[in-house]
């Protein structure tokens, strides 16, 4: 059966998963509001499992070299269509969350000003730990240009700011699995 899900067709099972778990979610949850908080999370999670096996493959086959590790090297640009695919659906689910604030219905580009003046404040001299503070304040008076509610805004700076954080430490990790080059002795 393996075999048969090579290369392209790995996609196809993937997307048919995907689409199953959102019409659940949303069938259990009752509406499609109720059901973004149901799905953020699973979204995120295959993403990240399917970044970091398209990501390891061929570290994996060098040192762990079985069928399976061959596997994930044969297919691992297929692992990261799928991990763009999952990722894309988690991003839609993100901003359909930040433009439905309260129900209402919300255009993307009223968070603009308020994005865009939260990441011109990291090069402010003096910064909360971590950026906390100072980029929730920068992101709430940009956006109140917009007319959005204060605490909707508070509410996606701080949702913004832990997944740009989170982000930044998952890649971090991830760069500590790169192996050093081996030093080639010289004679």
């Amino acid at each position: 059966m393996a075999a048969r899900l090579e290369g392209s067709k790995l996609l196809i099972p993937l997307a048919l998963l995907l689409a199953a778990g959102v019409l659940l979610a949303i069938t259990a949850a009752g509406s499609y509001l109720a059901a973004l908080p149901l799905l953020m999370s699973p979204t995120a999670d295959v993403a990240f499992i399917l970044f970091a096996l398209a990501f390891a493959a061929s570290s994996l086959a060098r040192l762990l070299p079985n069928a399976g590790t061959r596997f994930l090297l044969r297919n691992r640009r297929y692992l990261g269509l799928g991990f763009a695919m999952v990722h894309f659906t988690h991003l839609a689910l993100v901003l359909s969350s930040i433009t439905l604030v309260a129900g209402q219905a919300r255009e993307p580009a009223t968070l603009v000003p308020g994005v865009i003046a939260a990441e011109i404040s990291n090069a402010l001299p003096v910064q909360g730990v971590a950026g906390f503070g100072s980029y929730e304040l920068a992101m709430v008076l940009g956006g109140s240009m917009a007319a959005v509610p204060r605490e909707a805004l508070l509410a996606a700076a701080v949702n913004l700011h832990l997944f740009i954080l989170a982000c930044t430490l998952a890649f971090g990790a991830l760069a500590w699995l790169i192996p050093d080059r081996i030093a080639v002795d010289e004679r």
